[in-house]
C-alpha cells in the first residue's frame, strides 16, 4: 500500500491539514512538537542548491544510517552506487531547470538539534517523498516523523503542490495519509537462458504454494 495527502483538495476546503487527520495522530503531533519546542522554534528548511546542500546530504545520509543500522540492517545509502546516483540526480535538477523536476531536502530542526531529514522529488504538482532519515530518542513521545511529515506538507499546501506522496510503507505513513493506493510491481528481464530458468523457478515455486 502507498499513502498519499491530496494537497489541492486540503487547499479547497480551507481544512488545515492537522484537523483533518484522527484524533490519536493530531494528539501525537502536537504533544511531540511542543516537546521539541522546549527546546526553541521547530522549522522546516527547505535545500536544494549550493552551497547549503552538501551538508544536507550528508545530515540525511547519517541519519537514515543511523536509523536502520539500530533495526539490524545497512539502509539504501549504504550502496555506493545508489548514493552517486542521487547525487548525480541533484545536480542535473540544477543544471537543467527545463525538465521540471527537483529534487530537494527539508531539514526540519528544534532549536539547535536536527530532527529529521525529508528527500523529496517533484514533478508536475506531484512530492514524493524518496526516503528519510530522523533523529530517534529514548523519549518516545518524540515523534520526528509525524513532527517533519506534517511541517512538509504544511509547506506545500502553502506553495501550491497538488499531492504529498509518501509512497509505500511505514506505519508510521498510514497515520499521515488521507489516502491509500494499492502499489504494482513490473518486472522487465531481457530474453536469455538465465531469465528462462529463473521463470521456470517461479513458476515451480507458485504451484508448490498452492
Amino acid at each position: 500500500t502507498a499513502y498519499a495527502i491530496d494537497l489541492a483538495a486540503l487547499r479547497a476546503s480551507g481544512t488545515p491539514y492537522l484537523d483533518a487527520l484522527r484524533s490519536g495522530a493530531r494528539s501525537q503531533i502536537r504533544r511531540s512538537t511542543r516537546l521539541y519546542e522546549a527546546r526553541g522554534p521547530v522549522e522546516l528548511d527547505i535545500v536544494e542548491s549550493a552551497p547549503h546542500f552538501e551538508s544536507a546530504w550528508e545530515d540525511l545520509v547519517r541519519l537514515h544510517g543511523e536509523a536502520w543500522r539500530e533495526r539490524g540492517r545497512a539502509g539504501v545509502f549504504a550502496n555506493d552506487r545508489v548514493r552517486v546516483f542521487h547525487r548525480d540526480l541533484f545536480t542535473m535538477c540544477r543544471m537543467r531547470p527545463e525538465w521540471g523536476l527537483r529534487a530537494f531536502i527539508g531539514r526540519v530542526s528544534a532549536g539547535e538539534d536536527l530532527i529529521g531529514c525529508l528527500y523529496h522529488l517533484a514533478w508536475r504538482g506531484r512530492v514524493s517523498n524518496y526516503q528519510t532519515g530522523f533523529r530517534f530518542e529514548a523519549d518516545n513521545r518524540l515523534k520526528p516523523g509525524l513532527v517533519s511529515h506534517t511541517l512538509m506538507t504544511e509547506r506545500l499546501i502553502a506553495d501550491g503542490a497538488d499531492t504529498y506522496d509518501l509512497l509505500a510503507g511505514g506505519d508510521y505513513k498510514a497515520r499521515l495519509a488521507l489516502e491509500e493506493r494499492p502499489v504494482v510491481s513490473l518486472i522487465f528481464e531481457r530474453p536469455g537462458p538465465a531469465q528462462a530458468m529463473a521463470r521456470s523457478a517461479r513458476a515451480v515455486k507458485f504451484l508448490v504454494r498452492r
